[in-house]
């Protein structure tokens, strides 16, 4: 994995990019597993993907919602709270950094804004769909100041 663990390796755009890719591809494959009744491989994959690609060193992105679904899927509630807190944390910070800029370079930023309010909006659903009442309601909490944050500035 090319020292990707290792906090003294750099990891530039083109490095996070391509690790994201492979975030997406454990989830892909976790999920087959899933589905196949194989729920330990699928365990062994998705904690070896968080073992390789922790949030401090690959930040969390539209690929941890797989990951999140599937860890629910599981019944690892724990880690999968866990993630959906930290993923709602860096999302947050960037939709906030994004409707806080000035009109001109938030329309830059278009589609950008539209995939963290969208991730927000999973987050919401999958926590829904797998009765974690507590942290979906927190996250509709979160969730719905950022629509009318949206609303106010578009």
């Amino acid at each position: 994995w090319g020292g990707v663990q290792d906090s003294t390796v750099f990891l530039d755009e083109n490095n996070l990019r391509m690790l994201g890719n492979f975030r997406n591809n454990f989830g892909r494959l976790a999920e087959t597993l899933i589905n196949e009744g194989k729920m330990d491989s699928a365990r062994v994959v998705l904690d070896r993907c968080m073992e390789i690609m922790p949030h401090k060193r690959v930040p969390f992105d539209y690929f941890m919602l797989q990951i999140i679904e599937n860890y629910y899927r599981l019944g690892n509630n724990e880690i999968a709270t866990q993630c959906v807190i930290q993923l709602s944390d860096v999302t947050s910070e960037e939709l906030r950094y994004f409707l806080g800029s000035d009109l001109e370079f938030r329309e830059s930023l278009d589609y950008e804004l539209q995939l963290r309010m969208h991730i927000m909006q999973e987050l919401v659903s999958i926590t829904e769909r797998y009765g974690q009442k507590e942290i979906n309601e927190k996250q509709l909490e979160i969730f719905q100041e950022f629509v009318n944050l949206y609303s106010l500035n578009s």
